[in-house]
């Protein structure tokens, strides 16, 4: 695993995000889990999967987009991704 965000803010500004690549278990580098949590429980806990070749989310599984990801964590993610090597 290899955690590619995390927030850290007061939980009163917002919901915290934490996101990781090739979370544990898994054996595709390829595979970005996305975990958003609220003071009291997880509100989403989703596994994409990034496309190397086209530089975009595969449509097998889950895609993150906005408004349910905000653009700014997809944009720090997606430039992570493009530059991962299996």
């Amino acid at each position: 695993m290899e955690l590619i965000h995390q927030d850290d803010h007061d939980w009163s500004l917002r919901p915290r995000w934490r996101v990781e690549r090739q979370p544990d278990g898994t054996t595709n580098p390829y595979l970005v889990r996305f975990i958003k949590q609220g003071p009291a429980r997880k509100l989403l806990d989703q596994i994409a999967e990034w496309d190397p070749d086209a530089k975009v989310w595969g449509s097998r599984r889950w895609v993150p987009k906005h408004p349910l990801v905000p653009h700014t964590l997809l944009a720090i993610v997606e430039a992570h991704m493009r530059e991962v090597r299996a």
